[in-house]
Formats: C-alpha cells, structure tokens, sequence
C-alpha cells in the first residue's frame, strides 16, 4: 500500500512529462489494478483539452487573479472609508443633537416664605406625601447634622426601633 501512495502522489508529474515511471514502479503499475485505473483516469484527465490548442497561460491567469485581488482590496478599503465617515457623522450628530449650548444663567426661583408648608420636594419623594406634620419633622429632625458628623457604630436591627419607627417601616412597605 506505500508503494500505491507513493505512485498516487507521483503521477501528475509523470502525466506532465516532468518524471518518468522506474522499472520497479512499471511493473507495480501492470500488477496492481487499483494503480492502473488512476493511472488512466490521470492520462486522460491530461489529456483534455490538448486537441484544442488550449494551453493555459499561467502569466495571464496570474496577472488577471491579482487585478481581481487589487480591485477587491481598493473596492473595501473605500467601504471601510465610508463606514468611517459614515460613523464619524452619526458621532457628529449625536454630539450636536445632545449638546445644550452654553450654560443656562437663569437665576433659580426662590418660593415666598409664606409657602414654606408647602413642600416643595414632595414630588422627588413620593413616600412624602403621606406623613403627617409630626413625622416631616421627624425626617427633618434625622437630617440636622451631616453624616460624616454622626457617630453609628452598628447599623440598628428591627428590634432597636420604637414603635413610631416600625410603625413608619410598615408604612413604608419595608421588611
């Protein structure tokens, strides 16, 4: 079987008339009949297209192959371009579209001092609006100092809570 594989891959060559068959290998080729069917498929797979006159130009063939391949590569390079530019407008005009112009100087309005029961944040936290007078100054009251200021040690369980606070948790839809 080595020896068929060896003749196998040498027969191209021998067909071109680039080799030519040993004793050894003639006589393989006359007592194997698996070799001598390649053997003839090759020959006359060879040997078409010589009646015609048509030989292959390899030249030419090359030539044309590589102004394909050029033309190719100058077709997507002018699409990546596009696609860049293409890119760096929506970018464009996303950053437009976005961008508000200069800085809004308008003084912000202040509500009278009369008003001041109204709560004005109210609608930022919508938890708000149910509590009571007493529990808004309670909020407040949680408020005064800043929270680097207060000292918590541990963060308090349910069972720290007064009955106020667990009422506000329940409330509040917490647990």
């Amino acid at each position: 079987m080595p020896e068929c594989t060896h003749l196998s891959d040498r027969m191209p060559l021998v067909a071109g008339g680039g080799d030519a068959w040993s004793a050894a290998e003639l006589a393989h080729l006359e007592t194997c009949p698996d070799c001598a069917g390649e053997w003839a498929l090759v020959q006359t797979g060879e040997s078409l297209g010589r009646d015609q006159g048509d030989a292959p130009d390899a030249d030419r063939m090359a030539r044309t192959v590589l102004d394909r391949l050029r033309a190719e590569r100058l077709a997507r390079g002018r699409s990546v371009r596009r696609a860049t530019w293409a890119a760096a407008l929506a970018a464009a005009a996303i950053a437009l579209t976005v961008w508000t112009g200069r800085p809004d100087i308008r003084q912000p309005v202040v509500a009278p001092v009369e008003s001041a029961s109204v709560v004005e944040s109210a609608a930022l936290v919508p938890e708000l609006d149910s509590l009571d007078a007493g529990e808004l100054k309670d909020v407040l009251d949680s408020f005064d100092a800043p929270l680097s200021e207060r000292a918590m040690p541990v963060a308090p369980t349910l069972g720290d809570l007064s009955d106020q606070e667990l009422e506000r948790v329940l409330r509040a839809g917490g647990v």
